[in-house]
């Protein structure tokens, strides 16, 4: 690559990280807060039925 094309790599890497950490950081300061009960949290749709179907991993993947 050439220089150029070095320097715009980085940029584009660093505008990445930015939107990355913009939509991760208030999660992570919500899970990272004193107040936060990971009990209160409603399960996610389905989550029951992939739980249940799954309890059986090493007969599947021997």
């Amino acid at each position: 690559m050439t220089p150029e094309q070095v320097a715009q790599s980085i940029e584009r890497q660093k505008e990445v990280a930015k939107r990355v950490s913009k939509a991760s950081l208030p999660r992570m300061l919500g899970t990272l807060s004193p107040f936060y009960d990971p009990g209160k949290k409603v399960a996610p749709a389905g989550m029951d039925a992939y739980c249940s179907s799954s309890n059986n991993l090493s007969q599947r993947y021997p």
